[in-house]
């Protein structure tokens, strides 16, 4: 059943499907439905092959390309053990239920993020929008600790949300040149802020020695 469903889903969405290119949905305004990054929407990812993610799964948006999401898919954390290839890529969040009294959880269950499994999607998969946004689920200290392990210095801080999180794991995994030449400028720039404070500090001796110095001057043509 899965299989056929799929299979109807694809006939009519590839190329020469009766719905090719036919996402039209709009919000009450009339304008295009848009979602913003970090949106948790429900995703159909149709069949998968191996270890692929398939069937409806919850995603996050990562960016918005008029007719196609970039999304980052979950998955329910059930304790599986990872490799370690995977392990770096996965970030595990508990859940938030009940974390904030009357407010919905963004996070029903404890949750896998799949980095190693971003993809890129049609509008038309999405089943159902979630209502809610990763960037109002404050991570756990514990959890930036551990992920802070994996990275070139402690890129992440306490207070971090999880939009913050995500794009700093992503540059991680997919441009990690870039968080070294971030560390290397943050260095230049705290020696270049110890040196301005040590020059104004010899400035402010220097000014007090002129000071003192032009006293003695008028002391002595007086």
């Amino acid at each position: 059943m899965p299989f056929l469903l799929w299979n109807d889903l694809m006939n009519k969405h590839t190329l020469r499907g009766t719905e090719y290119d036919t996402y039209r949905a709009t919000n009450p305004s009339g304008a295009p439905i848009r979602y913003a990054r970090g949106r948790k929407v429900l995703v159909d990812f149709g069949y998968g092959i191996d270890r692929e993610l398939f069937q409806p799964h919850p995603a996050i948006v990562l960016d918005d390309f008029g007719k196609l999401l970039v999304v980052v898919p979950t998955n329910t954390d059930d304790g599986n053990v990872y490799p370690s290839d995977v392990k770096k890529a996965i970030i595990r969040i508990p859940s938030d239920h009940g974390r904030l009294s009357g407010k919905h959880p963004i996070f029903p269950k404890d949750t896998i993020i799949n980095l190693h499994q971003i993809r890129h999607v049609s509008k038309n998969r999405i089943q159902k929008d979630l209502h809610c946004n990763v960037k109002n689920y404050i991570v756990p200290n514990d959890v930036i600790d551990e992920l802070n392990r994996y990275l070139p210095y402690p890129v992440l801080q306490y207070g971090d949300d999880l939009m913050q999180v995500l794009m700093v794991k992503l540059a991680h995994l997919y441009s990690p040149d870039l968080l070294y030449q971030i560390k290397r400028l943050t260095d230049q720039v705290n020696d270049l802020t110890s040196q301005l404070s040590l020059l104004t500090d010899q400035l402010e001796s220097l000014k007090q020695i002129a000071a003192g110095l032009e006293a003695q001057d008028q002391s002595a043509h007086t």
